[in-house]
């Protein structure tokens, strides 16, 4: 999908232990994590340098306990 300005990503995770990490992945690079430390999570990701092509974004959710989640990608345009 296309978006104007620079992406934003909401992300709640409600895990079945407390949240050791949340990654942001964009083409296939870590451009953000967080270490909570607590079962629910919220946040926001806002990326300064979208660029004027198209990025692919997910989000990886590692547990205290080992277990590991993710979004499916996100495909976005960014325009002027």
């Amino acid at each position: 999908f296309s978006f104007r300005g620079k992406p934003k990503i909401e992300i709640a995770i409600e895990g079945t232990a407390p949240v050791d990490r949340v990654e942001v992945i964009k083409n296939n690079q870590f451009v953000f994590e967080s270490k909570p430390g607590t079962q629910t999570v919220k946040l926001t990701y806002e990326d300064s340098t979208p660029g004027p092509k198209q990025n692919y974004y997910y989000v990886r959710v590692v547990q205290r306990d080992g277990q590991i989640a993710w979004s499916s990608p996100m495909w976005i345009t960014s325009v002027p």
